[in-house]
């Protein structure tokens, strides 16, 4: 599996980063050979001075044999936000792993 984490304009970004390796590992680790890539990006959309929902985690995942699946949320910190967007990305995972089991939906 191919992992690749990214972030922008995000504070103490490394530590956050290895946070979000262990857990997404830890989280698809039953389906790990299914999976042939995993990039997740947390930026702040809108800069350091803005208040709101300003950051963005977006997760994509690109499964065997040729599904992909693209989760985005918006948090006012980052580790809300990559909370639940691994919430959501297990639940959709779980499901698209059913469907190609079960084979359907393949041309």
């Amino acid at each position: 599996m191919d992992l690749r984490v990214t972030t922008k304009h995000i504070s103490n970004a490394a530590a956050l980063r290895e946070e979000i390796e262990t857990k997404l590992l830890a989280a698809l680790q039953r389906i790990e050979s299914r999976v042939l890539r995993l990039d997740v990006r947390l930026e702040d959309v809108t800069g350091p001075r803005k208040g709101g929902l300003c950051l963005r985690c977006r997760i994509s995942v690109r499964l065997k044999p040729s599904s992909e699946i693209i989760i985005e949320e918006l948090a006012d910190d980052p580790r809300a936000a990559f909370a639940v967007a691994l919430d959501r990305l297990k639940a959709v995972v779980k499901r698209e792993v059913g469907r190609l089991k079960r084979g359907i939906g393949a041309g």
